[in-house]
């Protein structure tokens, strides 16, 4: 096996759950600033939207595929905002 190391430093993995981590809001985000703009449609999606629609998400994971901590989900997904939270389970 063959491993191959970055020029760069190791970086710090934070020892919080990816939800808590991305959400954690640390730079104090307005609720409802556009955290991202579909520049196609010019759709926006905004910090609370986002991390509502990932509440939602997870809780369709769970109740709808019975989905668990330590199980693994892979999105394949078009480039756009609200894709991946758009369709039902």
């Amino acid at each position: 096996m063959v491993v191959f190391r970055s020029k760069l430093p190791d970086i710090e993995i934070p020892s919080v759950g990816i939800f808590q981590y991305v959400f954690s809001n640390p730079n104090k985000i307005s609720e409802d600033k556009a955290v991202f703009i579909d520049g196609t449609t010019d759709k926006k999606l905004t910090f609370v939207e986002l991390k509502s629609n990932a509440k939602k998400f997870a809780a369709g994971l769970q109740d709808k595929v019975d989905f668990k901590r330590g199980d693994v989900l892979s999105i394949f997904s078009p480039n756009q905002v609200r894709k991946p939270i758009k369709k039902k389970i």
